[in-house]
């Protein structure tokens, strides 16, 4: 997801005071023995209006919203409390990650309490703003460590970031159904859903990346195979030969002859599969492994030319059993390599903005019943290919790399 820059959250301005938020009749806190008596509307007013006075920090900005919450009894002004605490932790997220999650509760608090409208959109549209920059933050942070060239884990990000959105639309969503003519949730659910769609677009890519990989480290599993069963045949040829040099050291010169033919073949085709194996380009150190077998199993194999050109049957038969099993280690290697599955590695959307830029910014007045109703599909498809992704994934942590079976060849 492209960070984008998203407007500050706007601080919930202060009711006007009436009698319904309480009675000034007293103007000071009382103790009773070791309890600590309810706050009175009036000091807690005055608290609040402290607490967001841009000069107090932050943790006593805390202090003194949290006293609110814990001991005054009208709803409305703890509400408001929370409210304002939710949208400090908010702003606390570039120095301190973790306070996204404090937001939310605070903010969840103030809209289980809110006894206005106005206070209760606004708090469930700061959610979804709280939820979103969650995405964002842990998409950048995960990038810093992400391997490029591995597709499931981009899939995997990209499907936690999907549900991160979800519960975000969620939030954008449940404040228009607080005030519908809420505007800014319309909208910001509006930009959502063409995240979670720019997202799911992302995913669809990649699946058919995935596809294509399997598809490649198939077809090099059924390579390796065979390739494993030819240079088995060619271990057994050169131990063969090896063997024939030990029981016969004395030979005709028309027998030397054919031997020395023989194992020329053994060298042609030695060559001409480690070319084959190198132009699969796979530079792993398994195959590196196996090609360093080949190469040891083709030095041998011309030291005992040389020695049957020589007329040195001991010695070929040395060199040629040298051969066979450098030939067998390199076949074992890479049956194993088949066996195991070896995978290769291989302007964005605007951000939600929230109505207002300043900390004492009235709530949106109604504009009407006839607003703009939210997109519907972003359930469905979000939903939908949530709960295809959580299948896959399932099934890819029950199942094993199954193995791949050699074709019988009928030539």
């Amino acid at each position: 997801m492209t960070p984008q820059t998203i407007m500050i959250m706007a601080i919930f301005t202060l009711m006007p005071i009436s009698a319904s938020f309480g009675s000034d009749e007293t103007d000071a806190e009382t103790l009773a023995g070791n309890e600590v008596e309810p706050m009175p509307a009036s000091i807690a007013r005055v608290r609040i209006q402290q607490a967001m006075d841009h000069a107090t920090p932050f943790e006593d900005r805390h202090s003194i919203l949290s006293e609110v919450v814990a001991r005054c009894e009208d709803h409305q002004l703890r509400s408001i409390a929370s409210y304002n605490m939710g949208i400090a932790y908010i702003r606390r997220q570039p120095t301190d990650p973790g306070s996204l999650a404090d937001a939310v509760e605070w903010l969840r608090q103030a809209d289980a309490e809110g006894t206005s409208s106005e206070l209760r959109v606004r708090a469930r549209d700061s959610i979804g703003h709280a939820w979103y920059l969650m995405v964002r933050a842990d998409h950048e942070t995960q990038d810093t460590a992400l391997n490029p060239t591995d597709l499931r884990a981009m899939k995997d990000q990209l499907v936690d970031q999907l549900e991160q959105l979800i519960v975000s639309a969620s939030a954008f969503r449940a404040a228009h159904d607080v005030d519908r003519s809420y505007r800014p949730a319309i909208e910001n659910l509006e930009r959502v859903r063409q995240e979670v769609q720019r997202i799911r677009d992302q995913i669809n890519s990649l699946e058919e990346l995935i596809e294509q990989q399997q598809k490649q480290a198939q077809q090099r599993q059924q390579q390796q195979q065979e390739t494993a069963e030819r240079l088995e045949e060619l271990a057994e040829q050169q131990q063969q030969e090896a063997n024939e040099n030990t029981e016969q050291s004395s030979k005709t010169p028309e027998e030397q002859s054919q031997q020395a033919e023989d194992q020329d073949e053994l060298c042609n085709q030695t060559q001409s599969e480690q070319e084959g194996l190198s132009e699969q380009q796979d530079d792993s150190e398994a195959m590196q492994e196996v090609e360093e077998h080949l190469q040891s199993a083709r030095d041998a194999q011309e030291r005992a030319q040389e020695s049957l050109e020589q007329g040195n049957m001991e010695e070929a038969a040395k060199a040629q059993e040298e051969a066979a099993e450098a030939l067998e280690r390199a076949a074992n290697k890479l049956r194993e390599m088949s066996e195991n599955g070896t995978e290769g590695k291989n302007g964005g959307e605007p951000e939600p903005q929230q109505e207002g830029d300043g900390e004492e910014q009235e709530p949106q007045q109604s504009q009407g019943e006839d607003a703009e109703e939210p997109p519907q599909e972003i359930s469905e498809i979000a939903q939908q290919l949530l709960d295809k992704e959580r299948r896959e994934r399932e099934r890819r942590k029950a199942r094993r790399t199954p193995r791949v079976v050699p074709v019988e060849r009928d030539w």
